[in-house]
């Protein structure tokens, strides 16, 4: 009351704190709009809020990414892998360690509990990855550790190509020239380019000469190790100088490495007797592909504290820079850029804003006829807007998507409050002809009523947040409709037994039959023109090959969508790199058999992406039947909402013996296979990949002076190269940057009519020679045995088991559903043997987390406000006559999604809870004048008609002005309104279901519940007159005797 009397007293402080809430507003997204506009945001204002996609999770994940070149996936795991887990659970807080191991590559994902204070536990892995370290093998380097937040998923691709030199160079250009230049930007993190291998001095041997000279690939190694080392360089005092002395113990130009001496002495045998350097590249891995031809690319990352507008609009400033240092044959780019999806978030929320508020002004036109009223409305409405975005800046938080529906919901309870009160504004002017006085009648009668509404939607939302002159010519039409209503609202109360009977079956009866029908996930699905594919060839597949998959599919998808509605294509095709292991984090890949796609279609196209995938899995499955693809989340959204799982459905099976876990595992892909709305059903890794395995005689190579490491070595040089033996470096003198240098035994290679180049034979090995002995030239097949194999591409590990994984997408269905499926196909594979476990994850997990988590937040909401309510009534009955209306919310909540066909999801329980709030603050409001009116003298059947009828039309404007504000949202207006659509079907399927019951079963059950209920105060005071335990004074007394 006393903040009513002072703004009306004081009307220039009131033009003050607006003023105030403005300029805070402008500094807080001054910014950001100007950035937006393209005009110039003056120097020494602050830097404002932030515009993102969503704020920082916090995610409690950390990720150990560990090269070792030349390693197969058993020897990664049992190696590297299974000490780093052994010692990682050692680490406070933490839940679990998973693992993946590949050809030269292990990456760990270490998962804590939410409570985890991860500043110490990335301290305390970084501690124990130097612990693990004393394990392992020599020549292991230290592994890449980081954080995994918003910030790990990529916002954009800078994308480097041209037409006349070859990928190496592009990939050193990129890797010394443009990454430092894209690294200092603010706010980027960017790892090591995609697509090229690193820039090496080869030094390739003729395995014919070799045996001609009886030498082995070890001693070619041995010499350049000792013809090219790095020696300090010391200082010698002459005269009054002291200059350094340097020895040339490091060659200055590479082609000095061919007059190395292989056999010193009288007949000395050099490098270029056997061989040749060049400046060449190191054996690729795999190849990135722009819009179809050999590129190479950087992932734009951001910091997890960044921007991701900021980020972005920083790298395309940096372009012409960047470009610039570039030879003018390459060409830079910045593709795949996420920003279009914030801005039309962020415009799709204005226009829903400027289009609500109209339609709440039109709304609250027709129940007032005063466009005064009106327009006070909907000008609060950007008032608001600018106070709660100067309420986030100074609390830290940023524009996102999530804080965006905030102030959409902003919207709707400011509505709420300015409804209410211009509407008793209204009922008071027919009182009194001075507007100052109705005005201060109208606040001070809703004031407290209206406070404590406003608590209730604060009590509701604070458990979601830890799991987040002329009066009576102008109203004379509504007032019959008061007549009418209070005549039928009588015969309600009459039978207020059965309509309370009635309400709660038909409340319960719905939630009961529809909410099994819901659909569940954690996020609205976005439609937002890309795509991500990945291809799988047969296990093994060359690279070369698994590249004219990809380009087979490429064009596949031309020919789908037309040419000329494709934006831009980008894609990787084969393993990642040992020389680069960090790549690994932001884009995993089994095998060479593997490429990943990313497709954007133009915005204009209008092609549904759902519709492509099906046509596209049709095609593959008829023209390429050798090949499985699996469809992964893509644009920023969906990335980050699979919370890092490329799949909706991942089954682990995990024990003791990896062959009977793969048993049991293809009898549950046997079940899954039967499930009709599974799609791209596969084993998340490589099985049976193909090997050639030397098995060493270890008799005859000792009989030949030899070990196995001296074969493992020489071949070394044919299968990969030394540069994973023994590390050798020469400096480029024009740059100052070191490059490996590396021998090489060439491969007697062929091209196949597809373009392939492959060897001849797997026995070509046998011919690579060891050493010469007493008995002549020792080759590798005097003293091994060679023949094929098979052994597992992939090795993944949970808590220091092996487990085989399953993953599957979902079409036509939601994930709810589908979890129901697979964990009754689960159950039908039959009994577990012993030891096996089976964990179904994916995204199944964290969407049962959520759901679970919010449904104990609204139970303990709805606890809240009625503990409020009681504490404010000082009635337990009035408490729970006004949270009464909460089953119908949650039943009309419940329907409208059903009618929509619109899943249970983040956002459609935030509008629930929404809903829930402005029910319950009409509901107050209904209660308080009802009991004011019994206190009076009423009965309580009497008193609810006369309080329903008081709050009629301030109801029904609440509703309507509500329903308007949320219906350009509930209909998904603008590009980006696929995310909001269902917190405004929630809010308007709650608020029509509950203004029905707050009209006509919340008075019949107020009639039902205060019928016997005191008229007295619940007081213990004996000094309060209104306490039936009141006990009059002797003042009191005298006083009254004096009266008398």
């Amino acid at each position: 009351m006393n903040l009513i009397v002072a703004a009306l007293r004081r009307p220039l402080t009131v033009m003050v704190v607006i003023t105030a809430v403005v300029l805070g507003a402008f500094m807080a997204v001054g910014r950001s709009v100007c950035e937006q506009l393209g005009l110039p945001y003056p120097e020494g204002l602050p830097r404002g809020m932030e515009v993102d996609i969503f704020p920082s999770l916090n995610l409690p994940v950390i990720y150990v990414c560990q090269p070792y070149g030349g390693m197969d996936p058993a020897q990664m795991e049992g190696f590297l892998t299974n000490y780093y887990e052994y010692h990682f659970l050692y680490i406070s807080g933490i839940h679990h360690v998973e693992s993946r191991n590949v050809q030269g590559m292990a990456l760990m994902k270490l998962y804590f509990h939410p409570d985890t204070n991860m500043a110490q536990a990335m301290a305390e892995t970084i501690n124990y990855v130097n612990r693990s370290q004393a394990f392992m093998p020599p020549g292991t380097v230290s592994p890449f550790v980081m954080r995994f937040d918003t910030g790990s998923v990529p916002v954009g691709y800078l994308v480097m190509s041209s037409e006349t030199r070859s990928i190496a160079e592009i990939q050193d250009l990129a890797l010394f020239r443009v990454r430092p230049m894209f690294s200092s930007l603010p706010g980027v993190s960017a790892p090591p380019p995609f697509g090229g291998s690193a820039r090496t001095m080869v030094v390739t041997v003729d395995p014919y000469r070799l045996q001609s000279y009886g030498m082995s690939p070890e001693e070619i190694i041995t010499a350049i190790t000792r013809g090219n080392t790095l020696s300090p360089s010391g200082n010698l005092p002459v005269g009054d100088k002291y200059p350094i002395v340097p020895v040339n113990s490091v060659v200055k130009d590479a082609i000095q490495l061919e007059t190395i001496p292989i056999r010193p002495g009288q007949s000395p045998i050099y490098l270029r007797d056997i061989g040749y350097v060049s400046d060449s590249a190191d054996a690729p891995a795999g190849y990135a592909l722009a819009n179809g031809r050999r590129a190479v690319y950087i992932l734009a990352t951001k910091r997890a504290e960044a921007s991701t507008m900021s980020v972005i609009n920083n790298i395309k400033k940096a372009l012409p820079d960047m470009q610039a240092a570039l030879p003018e044959d390459i060409k830079v780019s910045f593709e795949f850029d996420q920003s279009p999806y914030v801005t039309r978030a962020v415009q799709s929320v204005v226009a829903e804003g400027a289009l609500g508020a109209v339609l709440i002004g039109l709304m609250v036109l027709v129940f007032l006829r005063d466009w005064r009223s009106s327009l006070v409305i909907v000008l609060n409405i950007p008032l608001a807007i600018l106070a709660a975005v100067a309420a986030l800046w100074i609390t830290g938080e940023t524009i996102n998507v999530m804080t965006l529906g905030g102030l959409a919901l902003a919207i709707g309870i400011l509505v709420d409050e300015a409804t209410v009160e211009i509407e008793n504004i209204h009922s008071q002017m027919e009182r009194t002809p001075h507007m100052a006085q109705a005005v201060r009648w109208g606040n001070a009668q809703t004031a407290v009523p209206r406070l404590l509404a406003m608590l209730c939607i604060l009590a509701v939302f604070i458990p979601a947040f830890f799991m987040q002159g002329a009066a009576q010519r102008l109203f004379a039409p509504l007032d019959r409709a008061r007549g009418r209503y209070e005549g039928l609202l009588a015969t309600f109360v009459r039978l207020r037994w059965a309509v309370a009977a009635v309400y709660l079956v038909a409340a319960v009866g719905t939630v009961w039959l529809l909410a099994p029908r819901l659909g569940q996930e954690i996020f609205p699905t976005v439609d937002a023109g890309q795509f991500r594919l990945r291809l799988r060839g047969p296990d093994g597949t060359h690279i070369e090959r698994s590249e004219k998959y990809a380009k087979d599919m490429l064009k596949m998808i031309e020919e789908e969508v037309g040419r000329e509605n494709i934006e831009q294509t980008l894609g990787y095709v084969g393993m990642i790199h040992s020389n680069f292991p960090i790549n690994a984090v932001y884009q995993w890949s089994r095998g060479p058999e593997e490429a990943i796609l990313y497709v954007d279609l133009d915005d204009r196209s209008g092609i549904n992406v759902e519709q492509l995938k099906e046509r596209l899995r049709t095609r593959v499955s008829k023209e390429m039947p050798e090949l499985r693809v699996s469809f992964e989340p893509s644009d920023i959204v969906n990335e980050v909402m699979s919370f890092g799982s490329p799949t909706p459905v991942e089954i682990a099976v995990a024990g003791p013996d990896f062959a009977q876990s793969r048993a049991f595992a293809e009898k549950i892909y046997g079940e899954l296979a039967e499930i009709p709305i599974l799609r791209d059903l596969q084993y998340g890794q490589s099985l049976d990949y193909p090997t050639i395995e030397i098995n060493v005689d270890r008799e005859k190579a000792g009989l030949a002076g030899l070990m196995p490491v001296d074969v493992s070595r020489a071949l070394v040089t044919a299968t990969s190269s030394s540069r994973f033996v023994v590390p050798n470096y020469w400096a480029d003198p024009k740059t100052g940057i070191a490059y490996q240098v590396q021998v090489e035994i060439p491969r007697p290679v062929v091209r196949r009519p597809d373009g392939v180049e492959t060897i001849n034979s797997a026995a070509d090995l046998g011919a690579i020679p060891l050493k010469r002995s007493s008995y002549g030239q020792v080759l590798v097949r005097d003293v091994a045995d060679i023949r094929s194999g098979s052994m597992p591409g992939q090795y993944d590990r949970y808590n220091m088991k092996r487990q085989v994984t399953l993953m599957a997408n979902v079409a036509g269905a939601d994930l709810g559903s589908v979890a129901r499926q697979v964990t009754a196909a689960v159950e039908r594979a039959g009994e577990l043997p012993k030891g096996v476990t089976v964990e179904i994850r994916g995204q199944v997990v964290p969407m049962n987390q959520m759901i679970d988590g919010l449904m104990i937040g609204l139970i303990v909401a709805v606890v809240v406000v009625f503990l409020v309510l009681t504490a404010n009534f000082q009635s337990v009955r009035l408490a729970f006559t006004t949270v009464s209306t909460v089953p119908a919310v949650i039943a009309g909540v419940v329907l409208m999604l059903c009618l929509t066909g619109t899943t249970l999801n983040i956002q459609s329980f935030i509008g629930a809870i929404m809903a829930i709030g402005v029910a319950m603050a009409n509901a107050i409001l209904l209660v308080t004048f009802a009991e004011n009116a019994r206190r009076q003298g009423q009965d309580s059947r009497a008193a609810a008609v006369t309080g329903a009828g008081s709050r009629m039309r301030a109801i029904l404007m609440t509703s309507c002005a509500m329903t308007a504000g949320m219906l350009p949202m509930a209909l998904g207006l603008g590009e980006a309104g696929q995310q909001n659509a269902p917190l405004g079907r929630a809010v308007i399927g709650g608020l029509a279901v509950a203004t029905f019951a707050t009209l006509f079963i919340l008075p019949s059950i107020f009639a039902l519940v205060q019928r016997y209920a005191p008229a007295r105060s619940a007081s213990l005071d004996p000094e309060d007159p209104a306490s039936a335990h009141y006990v009059p004074t002797q003042a009191t007394a005298l006083a009254s005797g004096a009266t008398a």
